[in-house]
């Protein structure tokens, strides 16, 4: 569980830092410019992190 805390603290300093930094947009852009291909589906990594998924039937 101590594992998992730590993890999600990281992630929200690291957003958070790079929002004051201002390149967020940047990063958004490149994260959703990585795609992953699972036949007809494709996920970004950016709709990983937010949790989104664009299901292709």
């Amino acid at each position: 569980m101590r594992l998992i805390e730590r993890i999600f603290s990281w992630l929200a300093w690291g957003v958070g830092g790079v929002g004051i930094l201002g390149v967020l947009p940047q990063v958004m852009a490149q994260l959703d410019a990585v795609q992953f291909a699972f036949g007809k589906t494709s996920i970004s990594v950016l709709e990983l992190f937010q949790g989104r998924y664009r299901w292709a039937w």
